[in-house]
């Protein structure tokens, strides 16, 4: 039951996290590093969006698989806001993301995850 209250408090944090990060930081004086962090937070809110979904429409579905489909739903839409973030999505961007992201998306659910 704690447990549970822990997960939610820091679910709802992430929520929280990103557009005080956004707000409070000034990107023309921020250092490299931290340039990142929206980032990864958005790929680790949607992850876990992505995973609790999943969670609670197939509690029968093998945690590894859970991550990796979560994973890659998370990583599309990452990938092209780091992009647009760089000035660098174009249509052509866009599609190659999308012709690389379909067959690995496949490929990746294909596999039989029983065997180590």
């Amino acid at each position: 039951m704690k447990s549970n209250i822990v997960k939610n408090i820091l679910f709802l944090s992430l929520f929280l996290l990103l557009p005080l990060f956004l707000v409070s930081t000034n990107p023309e004086t921020l250092p490299l590093p931290l340039l990142v962090v929206p980032n990864i937070l958005v790929f680790v809110i949607l992850f876990s969006v992505f995973m609790i979904t999943l969670i609670k429409l197939r509690p029968e579905m093998l945690s590894r698989r859970r991550k990796i489909i979560s994973g890659l739903l998370a990583l599309f839409p990452t990938l092209i806001v780091v992009l647009q973030s760089l000035k660098q999505l174009t249509l052509s961007d866009f599609v190659i993301i999308l012709l690389i992201f379909i067959p690995l998306s496949w490929y990746l659910l294909k596999i039989d995850y029983l065997s180590n």
